[in-house]
């Protein structure tokens, strides 16, 4: 089953990851730009996905600061924010173009964290369709009492239902604590939220 991030970093690199990531969000101030920021992050892995190769070309360890630099110029300026370029540059200078997904999925739970949402993920064995997910959403912060934002994953070797993860080491003891509490009633309702409709019609009451 993949994690949280499903990302699996050495120690030493998802700590990098962390202390760039967080030094990225310390210098935007207004989450509501913090959050296109992190939108702009989540586009470029997606290019990094996306395009065969791109990913080895940025991390190479043949090329020189300079060329690196001159790279990330010619992909980047002009087409992402000030800051992002700023950041991606930084990386690129001290070769830590590695840990850009890391740094990203940091950067978003870090930027969660300061906007009082509590990350909660949902693994299932087929994708959650838009209703489905908000039911889900809806459900879990009502019994959470908080706001929560709501990650899918998918693992198609469960053999259903689904696993409800709140993995934020900030809040972990005290969202441990209120997992443990979830009543027979919610770990029901979760699991019909997460149910094809047309089982739900034969499930008896």
């Amino acid at each position: 089953m993949s994690g949280p991030d499903d990302t699996v970093m050495q120690p030493r690199l998802a700590a990098l990851a962390n202390t760039y990531a967080q030094a990225l969000l310390d210098n935007v101030p207004d989450n509501e730009e913090a959050g296109e920021i992190a939108s702009e992050l989540d586009a470029i892995v997606q290019l990094l996905d996306d395009i065969e190769d791109f990913d080895t070309l940025l991390t190479r360890a043949l090329l020189t600061r300079t060329q690196r630099d001159e790279l990330v110029a010619r992909v980047f300026a002009g087409r992402v924010s000030d800051p992002v370029e700023a950041f991606i540059t930084i990386l690129g200078r001290r070769d830590r173009l590695s840990i850009l997904r890391g740094a990203t999925v940091k950067y978003k739970q870090l930027l969660n964290i300061r906007k009082g949402l509590l990350e909660v993920h949902a693994t299932t064995a087929s994708p959650l369709d838009e209703n489905r997910h908000a039911e889900l959403a809806r459900m879990i912060s009502e019994e959470l009492d908080s706001d929560i934002i709501l990650i899918d994953h998918v693992d198609p070797d469960m053999l259903g239902g689904v696993v409800i993860r709140v993995g934020d080491r900030v809040f972990n003891a005290s969202l441990s604590r209120s997992i443990e509490k979830l009543s027979n009633r919610l770990a029901r309702r979760i699991a019909l939220a997460a149910m094809p409709s047309n089982l739900k019609e034969v499930m008896p009451e």
